[in-house]
Parts: structure tokens; sequence; C-alpha cells
């Protein structure tokens, strides 16, 4: 604003000294003639002045407008940034997820091959699942030391009914 008041003046001195210049040179041939321009001078210099001040407050307001338009383009830059900026967040949250899905897809039948930690405890868990009573009672003679062929011939059933019961069953010593 300062920089166009300045502009403005330098513009009025050197419109004022060419006038007066003109003014001048004229005054020297014909004075009559030279009060005549000097006045057409100064006139022409008032219409100028106005002229520009018009044209200054035109300024003004172009330059009122382009503040308040560079705002609103700013403030608009930074809503879509800050939406791009979620957006990229939950597609990053969806890429962890399912990164992490598929790691526990793939551990999953490992896992399952796993042995039990506790083989005792998956002996005695088999045993109990049996559906016959006859192989509770099968599993319960082997505790008690007797042999296949003696569990077989109390119970009247084969040796290899036994022996693939006992299998089953996970016993060690059969």
């Amino acid at each position: 604003m300062d920089f166009f008041i300045f502009v403005l003046i330098v513009m009025m001195a050197v419109g004022a000294f060419f006038v007066l210049y003109s003014a001048f040179c004229r005054n020297r041939d014909d004075n009559a003639a030279a009060d005549t321009t000097a006045d057409f001078g100064f006139a022409s210099l008032e219409e100028r002045l106005n002229s520009l001040e018009a044209t200054v407050t035109e300024a003004d307001e172009a330059a009122a407008s382009l503040d308040d338009m560079t705002k609103n383009a700013f403030k608009e830059f930074d809503d879509k940034y800050q939406t791009l900026l979620f957006l990229y967040n939950m597609i990053d949250d969806k890429q962890k997820t399912m990164a992490q899905r598929e790691i526990n897809a793939a551990i999953a039948p490992v896992q399952q091959l796993r042995p039990s930690a506790d083989p005792l405890a998956e002996l005695v868990t088999r045993r109990k699942s049996a559906s016959n009573p006859k192989y509770d009672i099968v599993f319960k003679m082997q505790a008690d030391g007797k042999t296949p062929d003696e569990i077989a011939k109390e119970l009247g059933m084969g040796k290899g009914q036994v022996a693939l019961i006992l299998n089953l069953g996970g016993a060690a010593d059969v």
C-alpha cells in the first residue's frame, strides 16, 4: 500500500515538473498563452490524480479479494490433506490387520502339528474320550500290569483287538 502511494507521489511530481517546465517554456514566448496552458495543465493534473486514486482503490479491492481467495484455497487444501491423511492411516491399519491374519493363518497348521507339551495329559484325555466301556477296562487292566494276552483271555477278545485298542489309546509298552 505504501509503495502505491510512493509511486503516486513520484508520478505527481514528475507530472508537475513537466507541466511547469512546459509552462515555463511557453511563458518565454508568450505570457498570455503560457497562463492558459498552465491552467490547462493543472486541470489535467487534477484529472490524472483523480484517475490514479480510482485505480489505487480498485487495486486495493482486487488485493483484498485475492487475499480472501488465497485463504479459502489454503483452507480447502488443508481439508483435503487431512482427509487424505485419514484415508492413508485407514489403509495402513487394514494392511497391518491383513498381514497379521495371514501370519496367523500360516501359523495355525504348524501349531496343530506340534506335539503336546504334556504327553501324559494327552494320553489321559484320549483314554477318557473312549466311547466304549470295554476300552476303559482294557486300559485299567493294562495299568494294573496285565499283558495284552492276559487282557484278551480275560475279556474274551482277540489279541489283535486288544493291541489295537492299546495302540490307539497311546500305550507305550504294547
